[in-house]
């Protein structure tokens, strides 16, 4: 049992990266009740909450966070839920309360907790104010990646990523714009979807804020149509925002308006 067990939890990322996340998660609930130790039970829910995140099912991802908390011996493996469930807090309650979980972990964690908290702090310190120390964080991250030999659900480039985010509420609009044109051509060369949309999103935020909204439209479309490829709703729903936004500072109200439409059946 626990072999196949550990096994089908594995692969299951597979099937929520694809965006088939209902399938993941209807199997991954089946795998919680046969968990019988403490590492499944810990990969388990650590594969439960990946769903949670992509699927923004943020209320029921806190619920199964506590328990597995509650459940869960082992620091580090409790640390690594502890840092899917400061990601959740971030969408539910806030930086502040992101903050509260995450930056503790910074401080005693290592490995993939190390590197999932950095992730969440970077974004929650940049929201507020405190972005020194998030992009401090972000550079802290990506270097804890660097050093992990088993392999994570997200690239290292994703604290590169969150430290444009923060360079952005920082006002170095140059800076942020300049790595995130970097990144969205390697990624377009390499094929990379997943990160082509990431930083054609970062580049719509970045142009949009100098006062570009024509490039803004072009780049905050694009990423939205290469999310909702991925079936990624949590990503979707900032991007459609930024769009509307472009659209409407372009002077295209009808178009603004039927995108915003989007927005609320999302």
């Amino acid at each position: 049992d626990r072999d196949v067990t550990g096994v089908q939890t594995c692969a299951l990322p597979i099937s929520y990266l694809q965006g088939r996340g209902a399938e993941a998660e209807a199997e991954l609930d089946r795998l919680a009740t046969t968990a019988r130790d403490d590492e499944l039970r810990a990969r388990v829910a650590l594969a439960r909450l990946e769903c949670a995140i992509f699927l923004g099912h943020v209320r029921s991802g806190l619920d199964i966070a506590e328990r597995a908390e509650g459940s869960v011996a082992d620091p580090g493996w409790r640390d690594q839920i502890s840092a899917r469930r400061a990601g959740l807090l971030l969408a539910a309650d806030g930086p502040r309360a992101a903050v509260e979980v995450a930056e503790p972990l910074l401080e005693r964690s290592r490995g993939h907790a190390l590197v999932w908290a950095c992730l969440v702090a970077c974004l929650s310190l940049g929201r507020l104010g405190r972005l020194d120390e998030a992009v401090a964080a972000a550079e802290l991250g990506h270097a804890a990646q660097l050093t992990i030999t088993t392999p994570l659900e997200y690239y290292p480039w994703l604290h590169a990523y969150f430290r444009g985010d923060a360079l952005i509420y920082a006002g170095r609009i140059v800076e942020a714009t300049d790595e995130a044109r970097e990144r969205y051509d390697m990624a377009v060369r390499e094929r990379s979807i997943e990160a082509q949309a990431y930083f054609g999103f970062q580049l719509a935020k970045a142009v949009g804020e100098h006062g570009d909204v024509e490039a803004g439209v072009h780049h905050a479309r694009e990423a939205a149509a290469l999310f909702r490829d991925l079936g990624r709703p949590a990503m979707l729903e900032p991007c459609l925002t930024d769009l509307v936004v472009a659209l409407a500072l372009h002077g295209r109200a009808t178009d603004a308006a039927q995108v915003l439409e989007q927005l609320e059946r999302l």
